[in-house]
């Protein structure tokens, strides 16, 4: 596969400003619904988390999503749990995914370890202010 080389960007969440990120353009899909979404990759992240605001969107009843612990660098929310598709533009067809929904993250999006890093290698030069990311077949 080649590698793709993205540049670290910023952005403007609610009152939260962040710069020199690895922020990648993903897409998910839940039933006919679809929302373009700007995604965090997190290394230290377990599972790809999604804030709650992007589930109304997409029309999942939260209410009926599996309710688990969710832990991270900042402490341990519940979170709701359930499947989505995420398409990473650019990058081939969506892929099935476990996602956990909850309402404390400071950005619309966190890839993670058993989802994203499964599906695909991730090279960080910062010095250079770049990621680079190839899709594993």
């Amino acid at each position: 596969m080649v590698w793709s080389e993205y540049k670290y960007t910023c952005q403007i969440d609610g009152s939260t400003f962040s710069c020199d990120m690895p922020f990648i353009s993903a897409v998910l899909y839940y039933g006919s619904r679809s929302i373009r979404v700007q995604a965090l990759i997190d290394s230290g992240c377990t599972t790809t988390h999604i804030h709650t605001d992007i589930a109304r969107v997409l029309g999942i009843d939260l209410n009926a999503a599996q309710e688990k612990n969710s832990s991270g660098i900042t402490g341990t929310a519940i979170g709701r749990h359930t499947r989505l598709q995420i398409e990473i533009e650019g990058h081939g067809d969506p892929f099935d995914s476990p996602v956990a929904f909850l309402n404390i993250l400071p950005v619309s999006m966190l890839l993670g370890q058993n989802n994203f890093f499964d599906k695909f290698n991730v090279r960080f030069e910062k010095p250079k202010a770049s990621f680079f990311i190839e899709r594993v077949l």
